[in-house]
């Protein structure tokens, strides 16, 4: 237990120490993908969001004022494909 406490004292001035210099995570989720910022590492279709939007941080990125230290690999929305009906839809409904 006393090991486990030392280190979460460790990394509390590692966070503490780069709060201090300006290193700040980025919020992806619901913002336009940008590739400057972003690496998009998956895409889903889906309507419930437009086309190009963040819609989940895999793995967190990290800025340094405006300088990206490391980039945010992100799930990007794409427009749904269009269903597009058979011949046999159709011929299987004339016949009834």
């Amino acid at each position: 237990m006393n090991i486990h406490k030392s280190y979460q004292s460790v990394y509390k001035q590692l966070v503490d120490c780069l709060k201090r210099v300006g290193v700040a995570p980025m919020r992806s989720d619901g913002k336009e993908f940008d590739p400057n910022l972003h690496e998009a590492v998956m895409r889903e279709a889906t309507d419930e969001h437009p086309e190009g939007t963040v819609i989940e941080e895999l793995v967190r990125g990290y800025l340094l004022g405006e300088r990206v230290l490391r980039h945010a690999m992100v799930k990007v929305a794409t427009a749904p494909e269009p269903v597009i009906a058979s011949d046999e839809d159709y011929q299987g409904e004339n016949d009834g």
